[in-house]
């Protein structure tokens, strides 16, 4: 977890790059649809080299804008002046998203969360993956999860992280030793 001081009272929780959604989804249809197109371009006898550069540097310029354009970053940003965060995209260096004030979240919440992965039914095969949660939490809102660690200890360190910075009591929902004492 990546939770960064950028300005006098203003924290940002990283979260990095992702995929969901319609744009997300469109945009990489679009980047395939280029890709086939400019290996028929580049397969093609008919058209001559020039063109075929040509063709290359436009689709290729075409992509690098549709994956910044479309494929985003999010994070969440602390407001410790006005007790307020946001949720954020960022789309062409611009963070969109709406300020919520942090009064009705009284709790930072740990989880192990366990699913199912891969394997084939009948056969017994596949495993469970377990994952430790950190989720902003308070009465009549939806929790928010902010961060989710491999381990145990690794979410203490990051809890205590945003404990520091958001002064919001801790409450520890895992209850399994073997999850709180497991290396992974």
């Amino acid at each position: 977890m990546r939770l960064e001081n950028y300005k006098n009272g203003f924290y940002e929780l990283k979260l990095g790059a992702y995929f969901r959604g319609f744009l997300p989804t469109f945009s990489g249809f679009l980047i395939i649809g280029c890709g086939l197109s400019l290996i028929i371009i580049a397969k093609s006898n008919s058209i001559d080299f020039n063109s075929k550069v040509y063709s290359f540097v436009f689709i290729a310029i075409l992509i690098g804008i549709l994956v910044n354009l479309f494929m985003g970053i999010e994070g969440i940003e602390f407001d410790m002046n006005t007790r307020q965060f946001r949720r954020y995209k960022k789309r062409l260096g611009k963070k969109i998203g709406a300020w919520k004030s942090l009064e009705p979240y009284k709790y930072l919440c740990l989880s192990a969360q366990y699913n199912s992965v891969g394997g084939v039914p009948l056969s017994g095969g596949g495993h469970r993956h377990r994952s430790i949660e950190i989720n902003l939490a308070g009465e009549n809102v939806k929790s928010i999860l902010l961060a989710e660690c491999e381990n145990y200890k690794s979410a203490l360190k990051d809890i205590q992280k945003l404990h520091n910075v958001l002064n919001i009591e801790v409450k520890d929902f895992v209850i399994d030793q073997y999850t709180k004492e497991s290396p992974r």
